[in-house]
């Protein structure tokens, strides 16, 4: 049988992660955040230009996430054809 100790210890870490995994920004329900989060970095590798983010895409626990990939999408230096060639 396990220990109280251990048992409270798992029961806190374990309610820690369903908040950080918890998707429910602003706008309610918040089950379609991830769909929007996937939807906004696939319009980042396309290239395509960017609504602004909703609510609860912003409130979104990995929205960071989002921004560094547009900051990299910006500061990206294309690819030299033939990189041999001086």
């Amino acid at each position: 049988m396990k220990s109280r100790t251990y048992l409270r210890a798992r029961s806190a870490l374990v309610g820690r992660i369903h908040l950080s995994l918890d998707c429910r920004g602003a706008s309610g329900g918040g089950r379609h955040i991830p769909r929007e989060f996937r939807a906004a970095m696939q319009r980042i590798r396309q290239r395509l230009p960017e609504p602004p983010d909703s609510p609860g895409l912003t409130a979104y626990v990995i929205h960071d996430y989002l921004v560094a990939a547009r900051c990299a999408a910006t500061w990206q230096v294309p690819a030299r054809i033939g990189r041999n060639h001086r």
